[in-house]
């Protein structure tokens, strides 16, 4: 069987598992169906029979006999929905298996088809090494532009290093002057309280003293 014939068989394989697993699906549904028709039907049935209970003496009593009943009735209901799940994962297990040999028989077989038109033509190229070669690779950056680049950061990093150092001397300098001028004003302060009274002494002659 030539590759290309064998892999249209296995993907003819792969295609009729899904109308078999379908099938199962269409069951489930139509239990699923049926099952919420039965619990519809006896949820009606046991409402209808609670409402009863309201006109009775012990309505307790009957209330809890209902819910009892309604329990017990809807038992089987749940279990059949488990069930339907459970074969449901189990269906969606086989499924999903299914796939995964299905695609690594196809690579398999491409491999060895590969393989083959590799030995029959040795001068063929094997796609799976030249993949690599076909992917477009980045455009190259001279070595000048680089270059320019780099040096072109370099220089901005450099003014905004600058222009730090001029804003720390101008903070700098505002502290120095801030602190002479204060200390300009203290001591004028002290001057001015150290100022001598004039005393009695340098009364003008013919003012009376004090």
């Amino acid at each position: 069987m030539t590759p290309p014939l064998r892999l249209l068989v296995l993907w003819c394989g792969f295609v009729c598992i899904l109308p078999a697993c379908a099938a199962p699906a269409d069951a489930s549904a139509e239990s699923r169906a049926e099952i919420q028709k039965e619990r519809q039907a006896l949820l009606e049935g046991f409402g209808r029979e609670e409402a009863a209970c309201q006109k009775r003496f012990a309505v307790s009593s009957c209330v809890n006999d209902v819910q009892v009943r309604r329990r017990a009735a809807l038992t089987p209901l749940r279990e059949r929905e488990m069930q339907l799940n459970e074969e449901q994962r189990r269906l969606r297990s086989q499924e999903r298996e299914a796939a995964r040999l299905a695609r690594l028989k196809a690579h398999e077989s491409q491999a060895q088809a590969q393989a083959q038109a590799q030995a029959l033509d040795p001068g063929r190229a094997d796609p799976t090494r030249t993949g690599r070669a076909a992917v477009p690779l980045p455009r190259s950056v001279s070595p000048r532009s680089a270059a320019s680049d780099t040096a072109q950061r370099e220089a901005e990093a450099a003014d905004r290093v600058r222009a730090a150092q001029q804003r720390r001397d101008e903070a700098k300098a505002t502290q120095v002057e801030v602190a002479r001028r204060l200390a300009q004003r203290k001591s004028e302060g002290k001057q001015q309280t150290a100022l001598p009274t004039p005393g009695a002494a340098s009364i003008p002659a013919g003012l009376p003293k004090p």
